[in-house]
């Protein structure tokens, strides 16, 4: 029986890390992280750290925050 986690990043469903005997298979569903699908990592913390990554690298902001908006 296969063995799936959910994988998130910057809060957003993002794909699904499959234990595929090992290592974890990466089936990405955003086209954020749309480059590592099908990677392999050892770890799923690998694995989330790769995702977390690639989702900086195409974030319009590059994972800043926004600034807020001044008070009338």
């Amino acid at each position: 029986m296969k063995t799936s986690r959910p994988i998130e990043a910057q809060g957003r469903f993002v794909g699904v890390a499959v234990d595929d005997a090992r290592p974890w298979r990466f089936i990405a569903l955003d086209p954020a992280v749309s480059r590592l699908d099908g990677q392999r990592f050892e770890t799923l913390t690998e694995l989330r750290h790769a995702a977390h990554v690639a989702s900086l690298a195409t974030s319009p902001s590059g994972g800043q925050p926004r600034p807020r908006a001044k008070a009338a």
